[in-house]
């Protein structure tokens, strides 16, 4: 479910008791939806980094160091 600016201006009276206007809103969804897609992407390049550190592991188990 994609975020709305109606979310965001209740999470900010809900958490932070603070009444946004509709820029306001827009502004915060728009900063929420790039900062989740940073942590996403920080996700899989540590799952990536995970995945080549058990080849290298499995490489050097071999290799019997």
């Amino acid at each position: 479910m994609p975020l709305t600016p109606a979310m965001g201006a209740a999470y900010a009276r809900a958490v932070h008791g603070v009444a946004l206007s509709d820029a306001e809103a827009r502004w915060l969804i728009a900063e929420m939806t790039r900062g989740s897609a940073a942590v996403a992407q920080a996700a899989r390049d540590v799952a990536l980094a995970d995945v080549r550190m058990a080849g290298f592991d499995a490489l050097l188990q071999g290799e019997g160091r």
